[in-house]
């Protein structure tokens, strides 16, 4: 069985292009589930529905505050999207997991 990553919006479309990345809120169990799976395809969830599958090519653990406003837009499809993240528990001194994905398809 593969595993699977949810999504509930496709910010930016971004589930469109060959390659997206995806910013998750930091726990350790989280992060070692995504490095046990490194280079393994996930099948994508969004909204309740599987859209594609997708291999994992790329885990970061890295403080919210550091990422890059250009790949704030291109994730999010926003140049300040510290609301956004808020909303999911994210304040801009935590830890998050930046994973980029390459779809199969």
């Amino acid at each position: 069985m593969k595993p699977k990553i949810k999504f509930s919006k496709n910010w930016n479309n971004k589930l469109n292009c060959e390659f997206f990345t995806t910013i998750r809120k930091f726990n350790k169990k989280k992060y070692d589930f995504y490095l046990k799976y490194y280079d393994v395809v996930f099948d994508l969830i969004l909204k309740g529905k599987k859209i594609c599958e997708a291999k994992l090519v790329d885990i970061e653990k890295i403080k919210l505050s550091e990422i890059t406003p250009a790949l704030f837009y291109i994730d999010t499809g926003q140049f300040h999207p510290l609301d956004v993240f808020k909303n999911f528990g994210i304040k801009s001194d935590d830890f998050v997991i930046l994973l980029l994905f390459r779809r199969c398809d």
